[in-house]
């Protein structure tokens, strides 16, 4: 049996922790969710091995599913949720599975959907043994789907061994224990939930708290954390930027049983954690890390060094350096097999067991900045510019809640900077006032050749299911709307 399947099963059976959603008041202990899964596991009767997809909302049910896939052999294929129809069915037809656990019915009408589990028709009398199935750690885990922000879509090969030391080093790294108390909402069919929060408190054995979003959350979020005692929270910063802007008078609520916040699945900028902590006097931990690696990095706000906008030091679990060109490279047990039908891309970003994340950093006394995606890097006149450079300077001020910037093309430098803005003014007079002020912002702040020579306002911005800002669909967008006028 893998170490993972092991631990699992030695933590949870007999564990009378429970797992409680805030939202519907169901609970129930860590023993029956596990004595729930490998049954509901062993009814689907499949092959070792077989991709099992899941396209399930935020539920007990969720984790009653993944336990019924890793005690069975299966390999669990999580989909995020806000997807729509066609993109499930894509994805689907990537797989080569004609078989989905979901509760939607606009994904194909032709895929094999298995029975919900009853959760109340469980025999207790058959619930004393378990065959469970002893997988290598080697074989597969997982099969996690990328959402595509740096190019084509693509199929993450996680194996036992993979999870197993990812999962150990982020409980150890994290100090997390038997006693932490963690509150997950983020989607539970992206890495960032499952990795920071759902597989720990698992591998721990610990309470677990769960939501089906933060909508359903957002207008009392802080009193759940005080009411509930939750110890740990993973947030993505377009999340932490409106609670900034909700303005949530926390002075009466008694948040002490939170160490800290974690806050990862996109860049995060340092003026954000600056008013974070200002406004609720709770620190933010800058998380950074891939679908291929995990959580790679841990920027510990309990440390007496800590001060924001590093993503901290690397895991035990593994490396970390630099290119040549400052490039992010990782090696250890927590990079991933490789890319599902892929083998060319997989040996295009692992080179002697370096896996490059595409990501631009620095290293200073001993801890990692990120700087920006490779991908999106600008250069203009010969001169490199990150746009997440920017994005900090355009957080500093207070009407700006979402900031995203990419450049098109321009006749003279080659290149020239659009940022895209939302913010709390919504009238024309504001818009323009709010512009004036911007810029000038940058031109305090920034070199001449950084500052944006257009600001568009929006009322959204496009994001992936975890919350990330799509930038290249941005850019999409401004072209299609003003490539034909200005060119």
């Amino acid at each position: 049996m893998s170490k993972w399947t092991y631990h699992l099963q030695e933590t949870l059976l007999g564990n009378y922790n429970l797992i409680t959603d805030v939202i519907t008041g169901q609970s129930m202990t860590l023993d029956e969710v596990f004595r729930r899964g490998y049954f509901y596991g062993k009814s689907l009767k499949l092959a070792d091995q077989t991709i099992l997809p899941v396209l399930l909302p935020n539920s007990i049910e969720y984790l009653i599913v993944y336990i019924g896939a890793i005690t069975n052999g299966l390999i669990f294929a999580p989909i995020p949720y806000m997807l729509s129809g066609k993109e499930v069915q894509n994805i689907l037809l990537h797989y080569d599975s004609n078989f989905l656990i979901t509760d939607r019915v606009d994904t194909n009408s032709r895929v094999e959907r298995p029975p919900r589990i009853a959760t109340h028709e469980l025999n207790e009398d058959d619930t004393i043994k378990f065959t469970i199935k002893q997988p290598l750690d080697t074989d597969v885990s997982s099969l996690y789907y990328s959402s595509g922000t740096t190019g084509t879509p693509k199929g993450i090969l996680y194996t036992y061994e993979n999870k197993f030391s990812l999962i150990s080093s982020i409980v150890e790294d994290f100090r997390f224990t038997k006693s932490t108390k963690h509150f997950v909402f983020l989607p539970f069919g992206h890495t960032a939930a499952l990795n920071y929060s759902i597989f720990p408190s698992l591998f721990t054995g610990c309470n677990l708290l769960i939501a089906s979003g933060f909508e359903k959350v957002r207008s009392n979020f802080f009193n759940v954390l005080a009411d509930h005692k939750v110890n740990y929270v993973q947030l993505v910063p377009t999340i932490a930027q409106t609670l900034i802007k909700l303005k949530v008078d926390v002075s009466d609520i008694d948040l002490s049983s939170l160490e800290f916040m974690g806050c990862g699945s996109a860049p995060l900028s340092k003026n954000v954690q600056i008013e974070f902590y200002e406004t609720f006097k709770k620190q933010l931990a800058n998380l950074y890390g891939l679908s291929e690696t995990g959580p790679s990095h841990i920027d510990n706000p309990l440390s007496s060094d800590w001060e924001p906008g590093s993503i901290g030091v690397p895991l035990s679990v593994n490396e970390c350096k630099l290119a040549h060109d400052g490039e992010i490279l990782l090696k250890g047990n927590n990079i991933m097999r490789g890319y599902y039908k892929n083998d060319e891309l997989t040996r295009e970003v692992i080179n002697d067991g370096w896996f490059h994340t595409g990501d631009y950093g620095y290293e200073h006394k001993g801890k990692y900045y990120f700087l920006d995606r490779k991908k999106d890097l600008i250069v203009i006149g010969g001169i490199n510019v990150y746009p997440a450079e920017i994005e900090n300077v355009l957080y500093k001020d207070s009407r700006v809640m979402e900031a995203s910037v990419f450049s098109v093309q321009d006749e003279v430098l080659g290149e020239k900077i659009v940022a895209y803005i939302k913010c709390t003014v919504r009238d024309h007079d504001s818009y323009m006032q709010t512009e004036t002020d911007l810029i000038k912002l940058c031109k305090s702040n920034l070199s001449r050749f950084k500052i944006p020579a257009i600001i568009v306002f929006t009322d959204e911005m496009p994001k992936t299911a975890s919350g990330k800002i799509l930038r290249r669909e941005l850019k999409k967008l401004y072209l299609q709307r003003y490539s034909k006028t200005e060119y």
